[in-house]
């Protein structure tokens, strides 16, 4: 899934993931049927800010 390349080389590169990094690459996930992986995402989410927010986008999109 090339939104998980895109992943792999922010972490590379040491970058800083931003809300819209997240919510884009859960979304693609979610739409790929990679439950899992999505998931595993938004765990990062909550160690990298309060993913308060983001659950309400994670789960609207769970739901379609």
């Amino acid at each position: 899934m090339e939104a998980l390349k895109l992943r792999e080389d922010i972490n590379r590169l040491g970058l800083e993931p931003q809300r819209i990094t997240f919510n884009s690459l859960i979304l693609a996930c979610v739409r790929g049927g990679d439950m899992s992986e999505a998931f595993q995402i938004l765990g990062e989410m909550k160690v990298w800010r309060n993913a308060k927010d983001f659950m309400c986008s994670f789960v609207h999109h769970v739901k379609k």
